[in-house]
């Protein structure tokens, strides 16, 4: 299974990045995914899907992120959450 990280960039310049994205599973303290990520050059007004390897079967429950992408003169960062049925 992937988890998809939908990337947009709102600017005006084309931006290239890299940072890092943590998982953390309701009721655990210890991240259950943590990954460096790169993103290539992106374009003016577009989104990219960055997929991220996870597990065959994740467990079901409620799973919270955090993105932080260090982009040319700034900085990004993205909380939030989903489900797994």
């Amino acid at each position: 299974m992937y988890l998809i990280a939908r990337i947009r960039n709102a600017g005006g310049l084309l931006l290239a990045g890299s940072g890092h994205l943590w998982l953390w599973r309701q009721g655990y303290g210890k991240p259950v995914r943590s990954v460096n990520i790169r993103v290539g050059t992106t374009v003016p007004r577009t989104s990219v899907a960055y997929p991220i390897r996870w597990r065959k079967h994740p467990p079901r429950g409620t799973y919270s992120y955090s993105i932080s992408l260090h982009w040319h003169g700034g900085r990004t960062k993205l909380h939030g959450t989903f489900v797994v049925r």
